[in-house]
């Protein structure tokens, strides 16, 4: 999709509901044909089959089919100069992270993402978080939010993803908890929250990680026995989708101004600082 040599041009036309004033070919099909083809349905086979939508697969049932719109939660969104900037992220080798401003009437504009594989969280802060909020965030104040389990030391080197934060500046805080149905459900409440001006949630266009997360593939799997696991699937899109439940929790619970801090000059860091300072206690959670 990022290579404009393999996109194809195209136009898209899609079939009327079967159900709707502008529904074809009524004439050549017998008496109340919709209405009876949808009698005794799933909700996802009437979407699929008597109204032309995209439908639920039988391999697993999206987490957020029912509150995630398309054409309703999706748009161009724009940076808001100075306003508060909040991260949440999913730590670990596979690497998720949602960036989200807050506009003047409460709205949550969630407007870059960042997705990586097998990166430590060192490179992925020097390389990908801390230019990103240099080069689009200028002046604005951050903070971020993640799985309360980067705020327990590694086996490994004990060092706490907290810590490689707070070296670079960003402030940040735990999660109120790691439980998966708090994630969800918390994300299910901002997608199902309206304001007068619109979604209580929006999502950037250029977000494509969230966005398939959102409509199809961050998902319940399927299970022999016909039921479906009461936790999401673990695939390349539930570390995205999990920063974003992570962030949903805090914002849920009420943003805070004085939870964020100035990142700095924009002189990004260095790890030769480690010679030279302890860690600082930016983050104070």
């Amino acid at each position: 999709e990022d290579d404009p040599e393999t996109v194809l041009p195209m136009t898209i036309f899609r079939q009327p509901s079967g159900l709707s004033p502008e529904a074809e070919n009524i004439n050549n099909l017998a008496p109340n044909y919709y209405p009876n083809k949808a009698r005794g349905k799933t909700k996802d086979e009437i979407e699929v089959y008597i109204h032309g939508r995209y439908g639920v697969s039988d391999y697993g049932k999206p987490v957020y089919a029912r509150q995630f719109k398309r054409d309703k939660h999706i748009g161009d969104l724009k940076v808001i100069p100075c306003a508060p900037v909040i991260i949440g992220i999913d730590p670990g080798l596979s690497f998720g992270a949602v960036i989200f401003q807050i506009d003047w009437s409460g709205r949550l504009f969630l407007l870059r993402e960042v997705v990586c594989f097998d990166e430590s969280l060192e490179t992925v802060c020097d390389t990908k978080i801390l230019p990103l909020l240099h080069k689009e965030f200028t002046g604005c104040p951050v903070m971020a939010v993640m799985d309360p389990y980067g705020f327990t030391r590694s086996s490994n080197d004990m060092r706490m993803a907290a810590d490689i934060l707070r070296k670079r500046k960003i402030r940040c805080r735990p999660a109120q908890d790691n439980v998966p149905d708090s994630r969800v459900q918390a994300v299910r409440r901002l997608l199902d929250s309206w304001t007068p001006d619109g979604p209580k949630l929006m999502v950037d266009s250029r977000c494509l990680w969230t966005i398939r997360g959102l409509s199809s593939k961050y998902l319940f799997k399927k299970q022999m026995n016909g039921m479906y696991s009461p936790t999401p699937l673990k695939n390349e899109y539930s570390h995205v989708m999990d920063a974003l439940g992570y962030a949903a929790m805090y914002l849920l619970d009420g943003f805070r101004f004085e939870d964020t801090d100035d990142i700095g000059s924009g002189v990004l860091y260095s790890p030769m600082q480690d010679m030279a300072a302890p860690i600082d206690s930016r983050t104070g959670y």
